[in-house]
């Protein structure tokens, strides 16, 4: 009897391991409100968007796609002086880096005057 509850419980543990997954291998990437660094760091059909509200102090997280957004938004200062758009897809109030605020426009560094 011993032995026959032995055999059923390594077959149930082989099976177990060689079943689905109940959850994504870690490297198949982050779910929804995961924390993130790009979008490679979510499952598919996440983004890694960042809180617009947040400015410079934002920190990723895996965001849902927003494929029914009609128009991007303007161009704006990313926190490392860069341009970035505001693409829709990221959804409301996230952008794709941190960015300082949702001020239209951005001057490159050089062009601000910081480097004359």
């Amino acid at each position: 009897m011993k032995r026959a509850l032995l055999s059923l419980s390594l077959f149930l543990a082989a099976c177990s391991s060689n079943g689905t997954p109940s959850s994504p291998p870690e490297d198949a990437g982050g779910s929804q409100g995961a924390p993130c660094v790009v979008t490679t760091d979510c499952l598919p059909e996440l983004l890694c968007g960042y809180p617009i509200e947040a400015g410079c102090a934002a920190q990723g997280v895996c965001v849902p796609e927003d494929l029914t957004c009609p128009v991007d938004g303007p161009v704006v200062c990313a926190c490392d002086g860069t341009p970035a758009g505001l693409a829709c897809i990221y959804g409301p109030g996230y952008a794709v880096v941190p960015i300082v605020d949702t001020t239209p426009g951005c001057l490159p560094m050089s062009d601000a005057g910081l480097f004359d």
